[in-house]
């Protein structure tokens, strides 16, 4: 038997919703977790700021991710050249 982790992400608008709910009850709870995320119907092209961020947390769950503190800092643009 294959093992492994899974995130499953659904919204309060999508039609699938339902089959989200049966396939995480299908899954072992230790190695799923699943989201539902509020006011859009197509998650990935409405919301994704808060997929990349589930998925994010995901995967440092998993020990596969870089700090998010870290992450930000270094997106912080310099403003060196805004004092002259």
């Amino acid at each position: 038997m294959v093992r492994c982790n899974v995130l499953n992400i659904t919204s309060n608008y999508s039609p699938h919703v339902d089959d989200t709910v049966a396939l995480n009850a299908r899954l072992d709870p230790a190695c799923c977790s699943w989201m539902k995320i509020q006011d859009c119907g197509l998650v990935l092209e409405e919301q994704p700021g808060k997929v990349m961020e589930a998925l994010r947390l995901f995967l440092q769950g998993q020990g596969y991710a870089v700090a998010g503190a870290a992450r930000r800092a270094s997106c912080v643009p310099s403003s060196a050249g805004s004092d002259r």
